[in-house]
């Protein structure tokens, strides 16, 4: 599913939860529109996507730009990972200053480098974390 978006979030289709980090690459047409400090993105489960209640968020801007037109968005997992589930389905959302949804990626999935336990009881959480990486 296309659209004629200015800006493209770029992911992987899966990630491991024991990852040290992952990046969201996050392009964005010059010509349309230009990155504000308070723009993020945020990570959301695709079947709920409450703008105010990401699983967690990082500022554009401060993240490095690559080739001017590109910023690599890096995400830790392990500190969102009690809010993930193996089973469920999971989309990052660029979001302006103005609280505008710009873009979404496809659906992304975490899996576990070993033993699963998400059929354990799980637990989710509605406060928002974000750092300051660097």
């Amino acid at each position: 599913m296309e659209s004629p978006s200015s800006v493209i979030l770029e992911t992987n289709k899966r990630y491991f939860v024991e990852d040290k980090f992952l990046i969201v690459n996050c392009f964005y047409d010059q010509k349309r529109i230009r990155p504000f400090l308070k723009d993020w993105i945020g990570l959301y489960p695709c079947d709920n996507v409450k703008l105010y209640e990401p699983l967690i968020f990082e500022y554009v801007m401060d993240h490095p730009r690559i080739d001017g037109s590109c910023f690599k968005i890096k995400f830790i997992p392990k500190l969102f990972a009690k809010s993930v589930h193996c089973s469920g389905k999971y989309q990052f959302v660029y979001v302006d200053s103005y609280s505008k949804i710009i873009a979404t990626s496809d659906p992304i999935e975490f899996v576990h480098k070993n033993d699963c336990n998400c059929n354990n009881a799980h637990s989710q959480s509605n406060c928002m974390v974000h750092i300051k990486i660097g």
